[in-house]
């Protein structure tokens, strides 16, 4: 079962993101739109990026429509390994957990426990 502003009902989830739900059209929802899982496996929100389909598209875009759509992905990535494991580097960390894609800076926080041996 799922939330999603005035949107409610019951969905599949294929591939980790995407969800199905063949009585929405998820073009009534407006950018930047989370849907809450309440439960099942998934329990949690999500914010929606994609359309799925023939006439899909951005999450928000008008003249879209579709029963299927992508949520935004939360991964953590580095562009390259770690060649040693050193003190005092710099490092810089992009969390997007429900795909806002707003660059925060957080500067105050020591990490430097997870990067040592």
């Amino acid at each position: 079962a799922y939330v999603s502003g005035a949107l409610s009902g019951f969905a599949t989830v294929t591939g980790g993101d995407t969800i199905t739900d063949a009585a929405q059209n998820w073009g009534v929802c407006t950018e930047g739109q989370t849907i809450t899982f309440t439960e099942g496996p998934n329990i949690g929100t999500y914010r929606l990026k994609t359309i799925l389909g023939l006439t899909g598209g951005p999450i928000g875009k008008a003249g879209t429509a579709g029963t299927q759509v992508r949520i935004s992905r939360s991964t953590l990535r580095t562009k390259i390994r770690m060649a040693v494991a050193k003190t005092g580097q710099s490092y810089k960390v992009d969390v997007d957990r429900l795909g806002v894609q707003v660059p925060h800076l957080e500067t105050n926080e020591d990490v430097t426990v997870w990067f040592t041996k």
